[in-house]
């Protein structure tokens, strides 16, 4: 599959802690925080909406 240009950016704001914990989550895959939302996106255009199920606690 070919792998189309990476020019648009987009920057958000979170906390901290959230994004250290993340990124120790996408670390033990490997993968950077880039490549792991890359693919939440890729995954969301796929099903149409969020690639998981919501639910209320």
């Amino acid at each position: 599959m070919p792998t189309a240009t990476k020019d648009a950016e987009i920057k958000f704001r979170t906390s901290d802690e959230l994004k250290r914990q993340t990124r120790r989550v996408y670390d033990r895959w490997g993968l950077s925080l880039s490549e792991a939302f890359n693919l939440f996106m890729r995954k969301s255009v796929e099903v149409g909406g969020l690639p998981f199920d919501l639910r209320p606690e």
